[in-house]
C-alpha cells in the first residue's frame, strides 16, 4: 500500500508517461487517439485504487486536491489555445504541434500556471457558481482569447496539454472508490 504522496505522484506520472510513450511510439493506430489512452489510464489507476495499492491518506488527498486544482484550469487553457477558431469555423483542419525545446516548454508551462492562478483568483470572487467550475470557465475564456493572439503559434502547446490530460486522468482514476 502506497502511503507516501511523492511515491503516489511518481506512480501516477509513470502511468501517464507510459501511455504517452505508447501513443507516440506504437505502430498500432488504436493508441493514436486520446479516446483510447484516457479511459485506459483512468481504468488502470481506478483498478490500482480498488486493489488497495493507493492509500487514501490525508497527505495524498491534499496532494490530489492541490494538483488537480492547479492542473485542470491550466490544461483547459492550453487546449483552448491550440484550437484555431478561425480555421475551425471555416471547416479547415486544427493543425498540430511539433517537438519543443526547453525554453518553449518552460514558457508554455509558466504561462499556463500563471493563467491557472489567475483563474483561481478570479473564481474566488465569483460567488454565484462553484469555484472550480468558475476557474475552468475562466481558463477556457482565456484560452479562446489567446487563440487569436501570437501565443497560439508556440509549438508544443498541444503536447503539454496532452501530458496534463493524462496526469489528470490518472489522478481522477486513483481516487475512485469502487
Amino acid at each position: 500500500m502506497i502511503t507516501s504522496p511523492l511515491l503516489y505522484l511518481l506512480i501516477i506520472a509513470a502511468i501517464g508517461t507510459f501511455f504517452g510513450y505508447l501513443k507516440q511510439k506504437s505502430s498500432f493506430k488504436v493508441f493514436s487517439s486520446h479516446l483510447v489512452a484516457v479511459p485506459l489510464i483512468f481504468f488502470l489507476t481506478a483498478l490500482l485504487s480498488y486493489l488497495g495499492v493507493f492509500a487514501h491518506t490525508q497527505e495524498i488527498n491534499r496532494l490530489y486536491t492541490v494538483v488537480t486544482n492547479n492542473l485542470f484550469p491550466a490544461m483547459v487553457f492550453l487546449f483552448f489555445i491550440d484550437i484555431d477558431l478561425k480555421n475551425l469555423l471555416k471547416g479547415s483542419a486544427l493543425g498540430c504541434s511539433c517537438s519543443i525545446g526547453p525554453k518553449r516548454y518552460w514558457l508554455i508551462l509558466g504561462l499556463s500556471f500563471f493563467v491557472s492562478f489567475l483563474c483561481q483568483f478570479i473564481s474566488l470572487h465569483v460567488s454565484f457558481i462553484d469555484r472550480h467550475l468558475a476557474a475552468v470557465n475562466v481558463a477556457a475564456f482565456f484560452g479562446m482569447f489567446a487563440s487569436f493572439t501570437p501565443i497560439k503559434n508556440i509549438n508544443g502547446i498541444k503536447d503539454i496539454a496532452t501530458t496534463m490530460l493524462y496526469l489528470l486522468s490518472a489522478l481522477f482514476g486513483s481516487m475512485m472508490e469502487i
